[in-house]
């Protein structure tokens, strides 16, 4: 892989079990951007008294992005702290329309409990909903166990809490049609809608077909999509083959990564 992860800005990323991670990374860097200067795009008024002023242009140092749209910060203009929506500042990877930005992600795992990632993927979402799509394909409606950590929200005086638990119940099969037929709710809980299935060429045309074909039309003006597939061996080979011989998709588009190798690209 080639140059800066922020550099990424027409992405589809297609990853099973682990091999999320190269993309958790991607989004930290490029999207949710903690630890570093943003710049707002619009103007803010302070509504409460942990928020902070911003006018257009102003940089944010962020300390802190919550699953719920807010963040916490600095503004290097006037050095003040304080709260402010997260959709007002700039991402790395630029905002649409100017930018074509766009991040889509299908997230194949085993059962809902094996989703990781939340503290990336809600944040994300739930800011910038117009730049980043999350697709979970689940193949199992049931599961024994599970560990999901809720993504930290705003609190009194920013103070950060726990987002409402996922408890047993909604792990249960019979709460699985809930979440594929309400995405909204699947977002807020998972990061993304829920799907389940296995995964094959008609999946991945359904979910990365039309999408695709959007970016390539747009490509003359912001750049075709680059498509990274991460995951074992048999997944990539198949996802690969099933791209570039269904799909159409040029294999020069397309970057296979090993999870264990990613952090050397």
């Amino acid at each position: 892989m080639q140059g800066s992860k922020e550099n990424f800005n027409r992405l589809i990323f297609i990853g099973a079990g682990i091999g999320i991670a190269p993309l958790l990374q991607i989004l930290s860097e490029s999207i949710l951007s903690v630890g570093k200067i943003r710049y707002a795009h619009n103007a803010y008024f302070a509504e409460i008294e942990d928020e902070m002023d911003l006018k257009a242009g102003d940089g944010v140092f962020i300390q802190h992005l919550y699953g719920d749209g807010w963040g916490f910060g600095t503004n290097t203009r006037t050095n003040k702290e304080g709260a402010f929506p997260a959709s007002l500042l700039i991402p790395g990877c630029g905002i649409p329309p100017t930018t074509g930005a766009k991040f889509l992600v299908l997230n194949c795992v085993h059962s809902l409990a094996d989703i990781i990632g939340l503290q990336e993927f809600i944040p994300a979402i739930l800011t910038y909903p117009d730049i980043i799509e999350v697709r979970h394909l689940v193949v199992s409606k049931t599961c024994s166990d599970h560990n999901l950590a809720p993504p930290l929200v705003r609190g009194t005086l920013m103070e950060p809490v726990p987002a409402t638990s996922l408890s047993d119940s909604d792990f249960e099969p019979a709460r699985a049609e809930y979440w594929e037929s309400h995405p909204e709710a699947a977002v807020r809980r998972f990061g993304g809608v829920v799907r389940f299935g296995k995964l094959d060429s008609q999946i991945i045309e359904s979910v990365i077909g039309e999408e695709y074909d959007r970016m390539e039309q747009n490509a003359e003006m912001f750049g075709g999509a680059e498509v990274l597939v991460c995951g074992p061996n048999s997944f990539e080979q198949m996802v690969y083959e099933s791209l570039v011989d269904e799909l159409g998709v040029d294999h020069t588009r397309i970057t296979l990564i090993p999870p264990n190798t990613f952090a050397n690209h």
